[in-house]
């Protein structure tokens, strides 16, 4: 809430015509409501309850679903640097989940991680939102 409030009073990164403000929207409301819970939740399973859970369906569903999340978001990143096309608080909002690294298998291999992540770690809007963060 607080990226949209911002880029709406700044008239900052959140795409300059109506269809770039709803591809922003559409991307920031994809990791509102899947990027950020199922790799929150990946992340929890891996690394706090893994070896308290035996049963595999927990872990398993959030490393599918993760997988499924990253692959789109590869796909949409095969041909362009920024998520919408320009960068926007989008890309602030999910900037933050790529750059944690996770022990699981749907963190492997990702195209998108090497070249445009490490690359988007060195732009000092992200930088500001990873200390903000």
């Amino acid at each position: 809430a607080i990226l949209l409030y911002l880029s709406e009073k700044t008239g900052l990164l959140g795409g300059a015509t109506a269809s770039d403000k709803a591809r922003v929207t559409q991307w920031l409301m994809r990791q509102m409501a899947g990027l950020g819970p199922m790799l929150g939740q990946l992340g929890y399973f891996v690394k706090f309850a893994c070896k308290d859970i035996h049963d595999p369906r927990s872990r398993d569903r959030y490393t599918t679903e993760a997988k499924r999340l990253l692959d789109v978001l590869s796909g949409t990143l095969a041909d362009r640097d920024w998520i919408a096309g320009g960068f926007s608080i989008a890309d602030i909002a999910i900037a933050r989940w790529l750059a944690i690294r996770a022990e699981s298998e749907a963190w492997q291999p990702r195209p998108f991680r090497g070249r445009q992540a490490r690359g988007r770690a060195r732009r000092s809007g992200i930088v500001i939102s990873w200390v903000v963060l």
